[in-house]
């Protein structure tokens, strides 16, 4: 990234710069707030569609061009006053496309204009023309807020990009791209917390028409299958990061030796919801993330990185970008200038290099012009309906009166967790963390008794 800074006009960062470490953080999370993509790339959901119709005009032109030919021949060139005006071709509909109206084929529901921005973005990191050399990634980052509709948009991707044919050649707008081979699969496998699998499940079943309705399964519980071929035939397989260690640990590292399920499949797609739960690279499920075999692969995760830098190199990682991936290369020159207090030049480093593959928004991008209208503005300018409106938050503070039946269960709890934490905080060790539950069940204790009814003790 070091030649790359200076290429793309971020300056020759001085590396002698001193950044107080105290403000790192601070640092990081403008850093990661920030936009990450190119403005200048026009969003282009449809790619295969006009690509076909673009071969489609060029077949017509070049049935005009002959015709204009034969014609030629049966006329005396003299007699010829003026040539023959071709007609304009037209370009109504591929105006009435590019002004994307948030429809995705395929798709039940209509995108918001940043999930249109976010789902153009995903395909182009996974089949877009390169503009510069080198290696880069396919797939990336995306860290927009809970709430602005990562699922639905991944979902898209899903149906957008499909495996192409075993015998698929590049498309002619793109014909470096790589194609993947025999041994890559259809499937993608979305691996998320055990609370969202079956969110996942119905996200797809509800929000994709019947006409290009999705096989999706489930791969979780004791009666999962354990062979990769029943795994191969669906679209969609959604499994928990505890099925994946779990599988990762019955599987052989030798590249002929047995696997256990998803270590089976070389898949198409790989998704990661909830990508922090790898931000602990030591963890026996990030290491089975790290193990799986996939085209390309993707993290959702509103928060990249919760207490330090390190936590996203776990992420970067399991995409296997370079040369980041490598934690040797990363901590000589991400973490220890940033620990050393020469950490300008580390940030330029890690702000090019995540330019390339994370794109985030935050909650702030709703409050946009259009931002609640499907597909952005219409044409005349007028927003179009949706029927949502964000409103001005207002935070209302009520202090209520325990009842006397609460009032006394509460002084019984507190009067035997007064006793406990005495004993905890009196002891030769110290047990904060027990001090923090006795706390936390007092808290429950004003929500509803039965919510610590039997957990004192």
């Amino acid at each position: 990234p070091d030649a790359a800074l200076r290429e793309d006009g971020f300056g020759a960062a001085d590396p002698y710069a001193y950044v107080d470490p105290s403000q790192t953080s601070h640092n990081i999370k403008a850093l990661l707030e920030g936009a990450f993509d190119d403005d200048g790339d026009k969003p282009k959901m449809r790619l295969r569609k006009r690509a076909a119709k673009k071969q489609q005009q060029k077949s017509k032109d070049e049935k005009k061009i002959l015709s204009l030919e034969e014609k030629l021949r049966k006329l005396d060139i003299d007699e010829v006053k003026e040539e023959p005006k071709e007609e304009e071709p037209d370009n109504k509909e591929d105006e009435d496309e590019d002004e994307e109206d948030g429809t995705v084929e395929g798709l039940t529901v209509k995108l918001l204009p940043h999930q249109v921005e976010g789902v153009s973005w995903m395909i182009d990191k996974e089949i877009g023309e390169r503009k510069k050399n080198g290696v880069l990634p396919k797939g990336g980052i995306l860290a927009d807020d809970m709430g602005l509709g990562k699922t639905v948009q991944s979902v898209s991707l899903i149906l957008l990009n499909p495996r192409p044919e075993l015998d698929a050649k590049p498309p002619p707008e793109n014909p470096k791209r790589k194609m993947p081979g025999k041994e890559v699969g259809k499937g993608t496998l979305v691996v998320a917390p055990l609370a969202l699998i079956r969110q996942w499940e119905s996200e797809i079943k509800t929000k994709v028409e019947k006409s290009h309705a999705l096989r999706v399964l489930v791969h979780h519980g004791p009666s999962r299958t354990k062979f990769a071929a029943e795994l191969k035939k669906y679209d969609v397989v959604v499994t928990t990061y505890q099925i994946l260690a779990s599988e990762f640990a019955g599987s052989s590292d030798h590249p002929d030796g047995a696997k256990v399920g998803c270590y089976g499949v070389h898949w198409y797609r790989v998704i990661l919801d909830e990508a922090h739960s790898i931000k602990n690279r030591n963890a026996k499920s990030t290491q089975a993330t790290y193990g799986l075999r996939s085209w390309y692969r993707w993290c959702l995760t509103g928060t990249p990185m919760q207490n330090n830098l390190d936590e996203l190199q776990s992420l970067i990682c399991f995409l296997q970008i370079k040369p980041y991936n490598n934690l040797a290369t990363w901590k000589e020159q991400i973490t220890i200038p940033m620990k050393n207090g020469k950490g300008n030049y580390a940030i330029k480093r890690i702000q090019y290099f995540l330019k390339g593959f994370m794109k985030r928004r935050t909650k702030d991008i709703l409050k946009e012009d259009g931002a609640l209208s499907f597909g952005g503005k219409s044409k005349n300018g007028e927003k179009k309906g949706t029927g949502m409106k964000i409103v001005e938050r207002r935070v209302e503070t009520i202090i209520c009166e325990l009842d006397p039946k609460e009032r006394d269960f509460y002084d019984q709890l507190q009067e035997r967790a007064q006793k406990r934490l005495d004993d905890m905080m009196g002891g030769e060790k110290t047990d904060y963390i027990g001090a923090l539950v006795l706390l936390l069940r007092l808290r429950q204790a004003c929500n509803h008794p039965k919510l610590v009814s039997g957990s004192m003790g």
